[in-house]
């Protein structure tokens, strides 16, 4: 490929990330974000960020759930667009508090190779996540929930 071929692919490829995002920003709302920064050499690719902050719920059980049904949502809805990506490109998503809330913090962070995709199936589980190549972290202490939180 020469440079100028290399520059015309890149274009286009920011343009279709950047269409991405658009697209993202509207499913998703304002407390979402989604980004990309190329990631030569560590991996022949793109890492893909994407996060959702969400509000509390009355409980720490209805928060995992809805943390983990919106963790599911965000890669099925990526999943649509998995032919725009690189097939080396890495997306991590990230659902967690707002910064400046009470609670603050990620709930869970994942990653999983865009070649990997085509094998999560509508109703995954952490560990059907895992199965198909993903990694997957819980990362909120659900033991201080409870404390931060007044009871309704």
């Amino acid at each position: 490929m020469s440079v100028l071929e290399g520059k015309h692919s890149l274009k286009i490829q920011m343009r279709t990330y950047t269409s991405i995002e658009t697209e993202f920003l509207q499913a998703f709302g304002k407390s979402s974000s989604f980004s990309w920064c190329d990631f030569r050499p560590s991996f022949n690719g793109n890492l893909i960020n994407a996060s959702l902050a969400i509000l509390p719920l009355t409980s720490a059980e209805e928060t995992r759930d809805k943390a983990w049904n919106e963790f599911r949502r965000i890669y099925l809805w990526l999943q649509n667009w998995a032919s725009y990506f690189d097939e080396e490109d890495v997306i991590r998503v990230v659902v967690g508090f707002p910064k400046d809330g009470r609670p603050s913090g990620q709930i869970f962070k994942g990653q999983l190779k865009v070649i990997d995709f085509s094998k999560l199936p509508q109703n995954f589980t952490m560990q059907i996540f895992a199965e198909c190549g993903g990694s997957f972290d819980e990362l909120f202490n659900w033991s201080v929930y409870t404390k931060i939180l007044k009871p309704i």
